[in-house]
């Protein structure tokens, strides 16, 4: 982890292997890059890969670990096997639920900066099945980063909970028409 006044690296948003640690299971994991079979079920399960980059881009968790663990190894979903678990809800009622196997990758994140970890996996992967992508990104990504550390008012490192999403074109998400 860094320290707050070390400023914040292409490599710190975009790690260069598709790879995320989780400290629930003291593991590094990898994400492979999207193949033809994945980008039909993308369409199906997400409506588009434009719905796909809109749910990367509002940090929608739930979803997202649904797609990284479709994108991990055999021997890596075996960490995340769906169970029947013993809960007690916000009622005070005691039920049992089946969690899938991504729903347990899900409840196993430990927080924010290791589901934006789990982002970053991702968006390297998927860059990594389109080589132009990956250069349109990682230059919006460097000019995105180079303005935050150039602007007097921005902390060392950008605020938890921006919203930021992966595409080949300019990020104009959120922002008003003139």
């Amino acid at each position: 982890m860094k320290k707050k006044s070390e400023a914040v690296t292409l490599e710190d948003i975009i790690p260069m292997k598709p790879e995320f640690f989780l400290a629930a299971k003291n593991k590094t994991y990898s994400v492979r890059p999207p193949n033809l079979s994945d980008r039909v079920w993308i369409r199906e399960t997400f409506g588009s890969e434009e719905a796909m980059r809109e749910m990367i881009g509002n940090q929608d968790f739930e979803q997202i670990c649904r797609l990284v663990y479709r994108l991990m190894a055999s021997e890596d979903r075996a960490d995340f096997l769906a169970q029947q678990v013993d809960i007690v809800n916000e009622e005070g009622d005691k039920l049992t639920k089946r969690f899938t196997g991504p729903q347990v990758l899900f409840v196993s994140l430990a927080g924010l900066e290791e589901g934006v970890k789990v982002i970053g996996a991702l968006g390297r992967a998927i860059m990594l099945s389109n080589p132009l992508i990956a250069k349109a990104v990682e230059e919006e990504v460097k000019k995105n980063l180079s303005a935050i550390q150039a602007s007097p008012k921005s902390p060392s490192r950008p605020s938890i909970g921006r919203k930021f999403s992966i595409h080949s074109k300019a990020n104009t998400a959120g922002q008003k028409k003139r």
